[in-house]
């Protein structure tokens, strides 16, 4: 397995610093903000944003991590993931199948607070050149005198 072989080659050894930030007990589950750079040094060099104890086996069953590095305004969004992910995947369903239907749930949520993604009739930049959304949207440099 590729992640034994990363674990083994990129994790440090010793004891896991303290990464816990933050908990919070909700109805059926316990949100943990995480420090996710010392969860991927010392426990998985691929975890990333968040997960639950049916992906990564470390995570105590129960619990659903968030790294704090996720924008507190980002992690209802990456939170409803995880949980319609973990609900199919206690029903059965494969990760693979499950991340797809929490990946569009994410989205939908998405849409309902105002997100939208370039595939869509109504993306502000689907009529714009590069060049033209750059110009647009990105912060110039201005020489220095």
């Amino acid at each position: 397995m590729f992640r034994k072989y990363l674990a083994k080659r990129l994790l440090k050894p010793g004891p896991t610093p303290n990464f816990i930030e933050h908990r919070e007990l909700h109805l059926f589950f316990r949100l943990v903000i995480v420090d996710g750079a010392i969860v991927r040094q010392y426990l998985d060099p691929e975890f990333t944003q968040g997960g639950h104890h049916l992906v990564y086996p470390y995570i105590p069953k129960g619990e659903i991590w968030i790294e704090k590095a996720v924008r507190p305004k980002e992690r209802p969004f990456i939170l409803n993931h995880e949980l319609v992910e973990r609900r199919l995947m206690s029903r059965g369903t494969s990760y693979d199948a499950a991340h797809e239907y929490a990946t569009a749930a994410e989205k939908d949520l998405r849409r309902q607070h105002g997100g939208f993604y370039p595939t869509e009739d109504y993306y502000p930049w689907s009529k714009l050149t590069d060049r033209q959304i750059r110009d647009k949207f990105y912060v110039h440099e201005h020489p220095t005198t």
